[in-house]
């Protein structure tokens, strides 16, 4: 039998990896930069070292200090520019947001993202309007399937426009498949994370898919 010591050690190890299991979530790696930085209101919604979209912690229910950023037209208009660590299928991206409305906090109701194959030279336009998604305080999550099966490494998050004032944003999570991956089948399934996202955000979903 191995030591006390040993054990209790396994122990802590297996309860850090479980936590970590828990809080990340799931997709294409990236990186990403943004047009204009992000300004800090109230020690809330900087993100000076652009890890806060793609830091695998997805939503949450109450705004922090560094988990979100805030996006509107004009003043907080930050277009981020999402670079993927290579050439894939985008099929869904899933974009994690909270609604605080004492603090004129809303729902995106607008999301416009552009693709490429390369920087800055945008080849697919992509419009959501999204207007049948939570919308009541706390943490959600919605899906917006992107058409057609051509390979992207760069995304555009052209515009973010909330019902009002500001949208807050805690994550952006990309779901696809490299392009290096030879596929069997003209039509990719979805992976886990997003089955888990549809089946408990089902009439959203649905919705944007008829409406995109």
């Amino acid at each position: 039998m191995p030591p006390v010591g040993s054990l209790n050690s396994a122990i802590i190890i297996l309860l850090i990896t479980m936590m970590k299991v828990d809080q990340v979530v799931g997709g294409l790696e990236y990186k990403y930069y943004y047009e204009r930085q992000p300004v800090e209101v109230g020690n809330h919604y900087s993100d000076p070292n652009n890890r806060v979209l793609n830091d695998g912690y997805g939503t949450s229910d109450w705004i922090s200090e560094s988990n979100s950023v805030a996006f509107s037209r004009g003043t907080s208009d930050w277009k981020p520019h999402l670079v993927l660590r290579s050439s894939s299928i985008v099929t869904e991206i899933e974009i994690h947001y909270i609604v605080k409305e004492a603090w004129s906090k809303f729902a995106p109701l607008d999301i416009t993202l552009k693709t490429s194959l390369h920087d800055n030279k945008w080849e697919h336009t992509h419009t959501f309007k999204l207007t049948d998604i939570p919308q009541w305080d706390g943490g959600h999550t919605i899906t917006l399937p992107l058409p057609g099966s051509h390979c992207s490494r760069y995304i555009l998050v052209d515009e973010i426009s909330p019902k009002y004032q500001q949208s807050v944003i805690t994550e952006i999570t990309l779901q696809g498949v490299p392009c290096s991956v030879k596929r069997q089948n003209t039509v990719i399934p979805p992976t886990e994370s997003t089955k888990e996202v549809h089946r408990l955000r089902g009439s959203a979903v649905d919705f944007i898919m008829l409406r995109r």
